[in-house]
């Protein structure tokens, strides 16, 4: 049968036999997702042919695969800004812990401390660093006193007074 299409007669020209069959070729530079199936076998059979240029077929699929590529790099740039955001918001919290360890180590307890942080474990050290900041100064304190105080009686009330503060007995 003439068919006037080369795809269709190249479909056409093929061996099926009784069975369906896509095939995939090219046509005057064309690559062809072709499907081949008998409907009705006899005497005059009849066959159903499709031929498709494959870049219609794929066409849907590249525009989801692009699509897809720039929510990827979108999700991927966010994610890393986000990142980026809470790795300096912990970093600042560690500073200021950094900076109060290098003030202790200097010993000045003058001054409030405040380091929190969204972090718990951050949080909890900035707390227990805040309360050994407390002690210090009041160990301090207790010492000026025994240094400047001429009276022992009044000496041991205030050594008594301050140790129970301290160690909040």
């Amino acid at each position: 049968a003439e068919l006037h299409r080369p795809v269709l007669e190249q479909v056409a020209a093929r061996s099926y036999g009784a069975q369906s069959a896509t095939t995939v070729f090219d046509v005057d530079g064309t690559r062809w997702q072709t499907y081949y199936a008998p409907l009705i076998n006899g005497e005059e059979p009849i066959y159903l042919m499709i031929a498709t240029p494959e870049r219609e077929v794929l066409a849907e699929a590249d525009r989801l695969r692009g699509m897809m590529l720039l929510i990827g790099l979108g999700t991927l740039t966010v994610a890393t800004v986000i990142a980026l955001v809470i790795a300096r918001l912990i970093a600042r919290s560690l500073d200021r812990l950094t900076r109060a360890a290098r003030e202790f180590n200097a010993l000045k307890f003058d001054g409030p401390f405040e380091a929190h942080s969204f972090v718990i474990e951050i949080d909890r050290l900035a707390v227990a660093m805040g309360a050994m900041k407390n002690t210090i100064s009041r160990l301090l304190a207790i010492g000026a006193l025994l240094g400047g105080e001429r009276r022992f009686d009044r000496l041991l009330d205030e050594i008594v007074a301050e140790t129970i503060n301290v160690t909040g007995a």
